[in-house]
């Protein structure tokens, strides 16, 4: 029996033709393809375990939702051909990873969203404190820093989607009445 792989670009392509959708194929290494549906579900072919003949199939999640998401994955032998590799994502793969998919794009979506108003607080900042600038955290997400010093004094926005949470540590007196005023001007109560 031929363990050799099959070239994963030509079995990918031919996997995408069977499954319900629109998906397209695309070599991302000699071991790896991904198929993308245009609904944004992308599944990664790999043939790392060609010594058994199988190929491996796992859906992918949005960038910005992998983090703590299951990984589905099936293992399909290679010499089963295409369309019953389609058969198996259909029947074993999707069914797990569609559900976990979906809560992963809303995920995404909440966090830009999120990501939106922390710019949006982040800028009301900005004006409000003279001298400050505007930076990113480690995440690439919206802060900055006020004062001159040697270190500077970082202010920090975090939104939880029903509240914003600002942290201004090392405040001179004057930038703290004017985190105040700005408070006071969007009718925050900041004595409850």
């Amino acid at each position: 029996m031929n363990h050799e792989p099959a070239d994963i670009t030509e079995l990918a392509a031919a996997v995408a033709a069977h499954l319900d959708g629109d998906w397209t194929a695309k070599a991302d290494n000699p071991n790896n393809s991904t198929l993308t549906c245009t609904d944004g579900r992308v599944l990664e072919l790999s043939n790392w375990a060609h010594r058994r003949g199988q190929t491996t199939i796992k859906g992918n999640y949005p960038e910005a939702a992998r983090a703590g998401r299951t990984t589905h994955s099936i293992n399909v032998g290679t010499a089963r051909g295409s369309r019953a590799m389609a058969s198996e994502i259909t029947r074993r793969l999707l069914p797990a990873y569609d559900p976990e998919y979906a809560a992963a794009q809303e995920y995404a979506a909440r966090s830009a969203d999120d990501d939106r108003v922390r710019a949006a607080v982040v800028a009301q900042l900005l004006a409000a404190m003279p001298g400050s600038t505007e930076e990113t955290d480690r995440d690439g997400k919206a802060s900055g820093t006020v004062g001159r010093s040697r270190w500077g004094r970082s202010f920090a926005v975090h939104y939880t989607g029903t509240s914003v949470d600002v942290t201004l540590p090392d405040l001179t007196v004057e930038q703290s009445l004017a985190v105040a005023r700005l408070l006071a001007k969007l009718g925050v109560d900041i004595t409850s």
